[in-house]
């Protein structure tokens, strides 16, 4: 065989060595966003400026994604990488010392709380914290109760390897100015505050809401009257952690017929949307789909597999043929 075939062989197998241990880092850049590169609610960050010791600190990014900088006030650092950091930092102390040319950040620790509030409240959704809130807090970030909650039915849902523990709390001591429960908070904890509802009682029957899929507890929801789908999720246990929020399907029969909706709940989680909150009515259907991966984290085992066995083939094929 010619040397120029024997060459090609050889590089052949070399470039596709050399995927395969880059394909991982490509693969990951392509999948993953930045998110989890960028600073959040609670991140620690190490300021160095080289030359002026004095400056150094460590600054920790408050609920509001900001940290409080000496001399210069709140800068809002959420959602920016480290390096991007540097420059908005960099550039807001050069108003007080206009010969500053290099500050160093550094990501130290995430110390991040995120509890998620559900229900009746001003602004339902994820509420992050930079150390474990009180009941107070949670409530006070919510936006406090609306007028039809029923703060004395609340409760705390939490999520460990034991499975879902559901605890009561009575949160009505927030208008008579009485101490509310001392509870404990943990990190990703759900406190539901349901509506108020007029004491009756009703039993499980036709009428009630079919709830099945990626919830604690498939199972029928008693409801006689139009309820908010986040009461009726949380009826059903909650959905699980691996449930994908924007795809909760909600099945309506009118006028004899069925209509089938894809509801985005996400969006309702995130900005509050009520449209994404509709109202369940006695006899729908409801469906939490799970959370599927992406066709890259799917097929990337396949893609690495095809790529090593190549490689492997290529390079015995060239030893054999230059013994």
């Amino acid at each position: 065989m010619s040397i120029r075939k024997n060459t090609w062989f050889r590089s052949a197998g070399w470039l596709a060595l050399w995927a395969l241990v880059l394909q991982p880092g490509l693969a990951l850049a392509q999948v993953d966003d930045d998110e989890g590169q960028r600073l959040r609610n609670g991140d620690a960050i190490a300021v160095t400026v080289p030359g002026r010791p004095a400056l150094d600190q460590t600054l920790v990014l408050d609920a509001s994604g900001r940290v409080a900088l000496p001399e210069v006030g709140d800068v809002v650092l959420v959602g920016l990488t480290v390096a991007e950091a540097e420059t908005v930092l960099r550039n807001r102390l050069r108003v007080f010392y206009p010969t500053l040319d290099t500050i160093e950040v550094e990501l130290r620790s995430s110390t991040q709380v995120t509890l998620y509030v559900l229900g009746e409240v001003r602004q339902p959704g994820e509420h992050v914290f930079v150390a474990v809130p009180s009941l107070w807090d949670v409530l006070r970030a919510a936006g406090g109760p609306d007028d039809n909650a029923d703060l004395r039915m609340s409760r705390i849902v939490r999520e460990d390897d034991d499975g879902q523990t559901v605890l009561a709390v009575d949160l009505s001591g927030v208008f008579d100015g009485s101490q509310l429960p001392d509870e404990v908070l943990q990190d990703g904890d759900t406190l539901f505050v349901p509506v108020l509802r007029d004491g009756t009682v009703t039993t499980v029957g036709v009428d009630g809401v079919r709830v099945f899929g990626a919830v604690a507890t498939p199972t029928v929801v008693a409801i006689d009257e139009p309820t908010q789908l986040v009461d009726v999720l949380m009826l059903a246990g909650a959905p699980l952690t691996d449930s994908d929020l924007g795809k909760v399907w909600w099945v309506h029969s009118t006028d004899q017929r069925y209509v089938s909706r894809r509801v985005d709940f996400r969006n309702f989680l995130e900005n509050g949307d009520p449209l994404s909150n509709p109202l369940v009515y006695p006899g729908d259907t409801i469906e939490v789909e799970l959370s599927r991966p992406g066709w890259a984290a799917q097929n990337l085992p396949v893609i690495l597999g095809m790529i090593a066995t190549t490689a492997t083939v290529l390079l015995a094929y060239d030893r054999l043929t230059n013994e």
